[in-house]
């Protein structure tokens, strides 16, 4: 059959892609324009597996309808595309045709709603963690038990190998690292790291004071982040980190930091310059 006969088995709708394939054999037989130029396909339909060219898989999606489809009833469902990163509704059937039943798809583009409803999600994930973080306060009067679990939450939160907090002492010209949490399994540094010489730490406290947070993603051949002669990021598993300035009035005194976080990344700046507030809550009006 060509294009224009399938066309008229379905009309070239152009608000969705869709496309008919031989649910027996598997072979795409028409993709309308909007998924043809979408999918990067010349005119015409093309001749190969439905399973290639919209999935780019080598065999059969495991995630396959067809055995759930039937001819006058539409089975509907959501699905993330990776070949095309974009998330679809769809909804599939059996149509028949010279005493053939042919797989009938329409995908319609959702990617901006669950852009939206993800956004959504972290929100109100944030506002649940800092809320914890508020009543953790409220019902704790050791600074010790309140910073240790603070930083249980932040880990947690973030999905993280390590939190941890770095002080200045400028009279000594050292930092002391006073403050861990170590996910289950990870290894403590926090011995390690006393009294490690200032000027170190002199990338991190310019980013700081320009950027307000430092995020690597790959710390491969970045040794000018490694400012820690006894902290070894490579050998302690450490990839990717995450960083917020400690302030007195506008002052940098230390900072934050989050080794290999792994989730709510979109959060970095507000989530932990509040959390960095609730620390400086605690020093003032919890005792030790």
């Amino acid at each position: 059959m060509t294009y224009e006969e399938y066309s008229a088995l379905v009309m070239d709708v152009s608000d969705c892609i869709c496309y008919i394939a031989d649910p027996v054999t598997y072979d795409l037989l028409y993709v309308n324009r909007k998924g043809q130029r979408l999918l990067g396909l010349p005119d015409g339909f093309p001749q190969d597996k439905c399973y290639r060219i919209l999935q780019g898989k080598d065999s059969v999606c495991e995630f396959c309808t067809n055995a759930l489809l039937s001819p006058g009833r539409f089975h509907t469902w959501e699905f993330y595309n990776p070949k095309l990163a974009r998330h679809f509704f769809i909804r599939d059937t059996l149509i028949e045709h010279k005493d053939k039943k042919l797989r009938l798809e329409f995908c319609f583009d959702i990617t901006d709603r669950k852009r939206e409803e993800m956004k959504l999600k972290s929100r109100l994930s944030l506002e649940k963690t800092l809320v914890h973080c508020i009543y953790t306060l409220a019902g704790e009067k050791n600074i010790r038990h309140a910073m240790d679990s603070l930083f249980s939450i932040v880990g947690t939160y973030y999905n993280a190998q390590r939190v941890y907090l770095f002080e200045f002492n400028e009279s000594k010209q050292t930092m002391d690292n006073t403050y861990e949490w170590c996910r289950a399994g990870a290894p403590g540094e926090i011995d390690k790291l006393q009294s490690v010489p200032l000027h170190y730490a002199t990338p991190w406290i310019k980013r700081l004071e320009t950027d307000g947070i430092i995020v690597i993603n790959s710390l491969k051949g970045g040794h000018e982040w490694n400012f820690m002669e006894c902290h070894d990021v490579e050998q302690q598993g450490v990839h990717s980190l995450m960083a917020v300035p400690l302030r007195a009035e506008k002052k940098i005194i230390g900072f934050l930091g989050v080794d290999n976080p792994a989730a709510n990344l979109e959060d970095t700046r507000l989530l932990l310059s509040l959390f960095l507030s609730l620390c400086r809550t605690i020093w003032k009006n919890v005792g030790c």
